[in-house]
């Protein structure tokens, strides 16, 4: 049975529990989406080191990889989405409608970050300016986080326009308005679980730093590079269930919003003009009548 579209708005327990079903029917077929954001992810992060010769173009590459890696991520929605609704698709036929909604995308993106952007360059200009004046630590890493919460808080009546323009093949345009429509009313409850699922994937990446944070004498114990193969595992595996919650959030959304039907205006009719009445010919008997009245 097809998961979506839904039929009527979930509560918290059935929301979790359509996720979760969402997740174990979609998990082996998204490997092939989730390895390609991973090596992309991973080329990011690892590259000089991989690539130690070609250090020196390393930053143009990883600006292109970046591009690379928001689509390649986005991919899982419209997979996800086709399995949710039981149509049957192929690796190729995701990367197909992926490069036919490229520019869409792309657009939608633009749009969502571009108030982000200018609040990122005013939060960044007042870091440099405590670190000027030789602020503590803690009160400059306050304003870090408070930074990254401010720009997350500005993206959220947008953040949906990316999965619409994949899922519901929406130009740029009209998906961050449906976004706006959508989210109003439900900000704080879309934020939380954005929030959520963007913690999620920075808990699977970041696991080595954490366990060597909680249990230092692991990292003679344990090697570095067995840690960070148990958090490639886990973004594999794990990573897809956050695009499985806000897809099922973005449906949720429309079951409790439904797109108001356009009614069709019908052309005002014309007014049916009354016929004129035809003077009717005097009879002879009407003519005769009235040449009496002046013959006495």
């Amino acid at each position: 049975m097809a998961i979506f579209p839904l039929k009527k708005s979930l509560d918290s327990k059935s929301f979790i529990t359509t996720v979760c079903h969402l997740y174990q029917s979609s998990i082996v077929k998204l490997l092939p989406f989730s390895i390609l954001s991973l090596v992309i992810y991973d080329f990011i992060c690892f590259g000089k080191m991989l690539f130690p010769k070609h250090v020196p173009l390393f930053q143009q590459l990883s600006m292109f990889a970046v591009l690379l890696l928001l689509p390649a991520a986005a991919m899982l929605f419209p997979a996800l989405d086709k399995i949710a609704k039981q149509q049957s698709f192929s690796v190729s036929d995701i990367f197909l409608l992926g490069a036919s909604r490229f520019l869409s995308f792309m657009g939608s993106i633009l749009s969502m970050v571009l108030l982000p952007l200018i609040i990122l360059g005013i939060c960044i200009g007042v870091y440099l300016f405590l670190s000027q004046k030789h602020v503590t630590y803690p009160y400059l890493f306050g304003w870090v986080m408070f930074s990254y919460f401010l720009i997350l808080a500005t993206m959220i009546t947008k953040i949906l326009a990316p999965i619409l323009v994949l899922v519901d093949e929406q130009d740029a345009n009209s998906s961050v308005d449906e976004s706006d429509r959508l989210v109003k009313g439900y900000y704080f409850q879309t934020f939380t679980y954005v929030l959520y699922a963007i913690l999620l994937l920075i808990l699977l990446a970041r696991v080595p730093q954490i366990i060597y944070g909680f249990f230092p004498a692991l990292t003679k114990s344990i090697p570095s590079i067995w840690l960070e193969g148990l958090a490639q595992i886990l973004l594999i595996i794990v990573g897809p269930w956050s695009f499985a919650f806000l897809l099922t959030h973005k449906y949720n959304l429309q079951a409790l919003h439904p797109k108001p039907v356009a009614r069709e205006k019908t052309p005002p009719q014309a007014k049916a003009s009354k016929p004129k009445p035809v003077a009717q010919s005097a009879t002879p008997l009407d003519k005769k009548t009235e040449d009496d009245k002046f013959n006495f």
